[in-house]
């Protein structure tokens, strides 16, 4: 098999300490001191010093001929330069590495297989920093990985078989006891100490962490440790949002509270230091930015946990239109963001379900914060006649609920179960009288005057605290 390079760097000379005698190889680099060191390779038949991306190049080195190209040099435009001739060509298999993940769509549009090492670093690392005791290796693009995890005595999983688990999108591929590896069925228990290799969809690691390492509630620490508190100089109600913001630090694990304002604004809060100072850790941040668009960079460059707001009613003409605006910006946000109602203590939470990923992690955040306010969740599941006709109403609700009672029992935990039906925004609504918090979780930001965001109502008109979680 004949095989053209372009590229005489670290990774071509990776490769070709790997490829077997067998292959056929013609190399190219513009660099010609980078095509000296494999002059004694046995699988290069020719060395090329010329830019790869050149056609007379490509006609010099017959690319034709070649059964395979490969693209790994450290420029991406010369990568894709060197693809589109390829291709042109009508050569079948071409691999590329990307530099630059923003650029992996151009190589697609080409029908390029990509590695984008920069992107797998990268995600491997941001996966360590959120979930050390997870092992996480991506597969399918990005579009799933294979963890690893050692399971703790304690967690919600130790001492289950796998059957009741019930997993339905991730499986156990096998499990390392004690110098053995076990390839698992149904029956098998999962113990303490066992070391799991789970594959799954690249957005399930914190459900995972859940079921096999975490067995304490930690909420915010797995986003940050501080609670941030935005404050500009409308906000008229900063005693009674402030209380709810340190009701927050003193009932979680959060470190303490950080309130952020521009100077003027801070200077007309001196009467209130003391109090906050006396209550939990504080600390102040002087802003000369707009404060929404200077939060959204500390959450991305400090340690925050979570964000607390007053609430902040829309214009008429942009809730006529739909267009959701606090959605939008927890999508901004690194972390969970509060609107607070000042509906202190939290003794009863309602989770809208649906049992997608992002109402999955609403009720997970749930149960962590009820553990740690002693408080109940409840469920609320609306089904709505116009979406859900038929039979198939009775047949969603009855996933939903499965799925609730599974995340509940694998944490050991009751849940509350309430179905209505009728609007799903004026339903969940009327019914978060009784609630404290309502916490919601999200995949989306969009929204228009025909399909309205539910979040976004949720948000402005519920009488309880919100806490989105994205």
């Amino acid at each position: 098999m004949q095989v053209l390079i372009a590229g005489a760097g670290k990774t071509a000379r990776e490769l070709l300490r790997n490829l077997a005698r067998t292959w056929t190889v013609t190399l190219i680099d513009l660099e010609k001191e980078y095509l000296d060191n494999f002059e004694d390779s046995p699988q290069v038949a020719h060395l090329i010093h010329g830019d790869a991306s050149s056609r007379l190049i490509l006609d010099k080195a017959q690319l034709e001929e070649h059964d395979f190209v490969v693209a790994v040099t450290n420029n991406d435009a010369v990568n894709l330069e060197v693809c589109r001739l390829a291709r042109k060509t009508y050569t079948a298999d071409i691999i590329a590495l990307v530099n630059d993940s923003l650029n992996i769509p151009r190589f697609q549009e080409l029908k390029v297989r990509t590695i984008c090492s920069t992107a797998m670093v990268g995600r491997a690392i941001e996966l360590f920093l959120d979930s050390p005791r997870l092992n996480i290796t991506t597969i399918a693009d990005g579009a799933g990985e294979v963890m690893e995890v050692e399971v703790m005595d304690k967690a919600p999983a130790a001492g289950k078989q796998l059957h009741e688990l019930n997993p339905r999108d991730w499986l156990i591929a096998a499990i390392h006891r004690d110098e053995e590896l076990i390839i698992p069925h149904g029956e098998a228990y999962i113990m303490g100490g066992d070391k799991l290799t789970i594959v799954g969809h690249s957005d399930l690691y914190r459900t995972i962490a859940h079921y096999f390492s975490k067995s304490e509630p930690c909420f915010p620490l797995e986003y940050g440790q501080q609670v941030l508190m935005p404050v500009n100089e409308k906000c008229s109600d900063f005693e009674k949002i402030a209380k709810e913001a340190l009701y927050l630090v003193r009932s979680t694990r959060a470190r303490g509270l950080t309130i952020l304002a521009s100077e003027s604004t801070l200077q007309s809060l001196d009467k209130y230091k003391t109090l906050l100072e006396n209550h939990t850790p504080v600390t102040f941040q002087t802003t000369t930015k707009a404060p929404q668009e200077k939060t959204i960079q500390i959450t991305k460059t400090q340690s925050i946990g979570c964000v607390v707001f007053a609430p902040q009613p829309l214009a008429p003409l942009a809730r006529f239109l739909g267009f959701p605006t606090i959605i939008a910006l927890a999508h901004r946000l690194s972390c969970p963001m509060l609107i607070s109602r000042s509906k202190t203590p939290y003794k009863k939470i309602l989770v809208p379900f649906s049992a997608t990923d992002s109402s999955g992690l609403a009720l997970e955040t749930a149960i962590d914060l009820a553990q740690q306010f002693n408080a109940l969740v409840d469920i609320i599941l609306v089904i709505d006649p116009v979406v859900h006709q038929g039979t198939g109403s009775q047949e969603w609700a009855e996933e939903a609920l499965t799925r609730a009672r599974e995340i509940g029992q694998m944490h050991h935990f009751s849940i509350g179960e309430v179905t209505k039906e009728g609007n799903v925004i004026r339903e969940i609504i009327s019914h978060t009288e009784t609630y404290d918090l309502l916490i919601i979780g999200s995949t989306t930001h969009g929204g228009s005057l025909l399909n309205p965001h539910i979040g976004e109502y949720l948000v402005q008109d519920v009488p309880c605290s919100v806490l989105v979680v994205t």
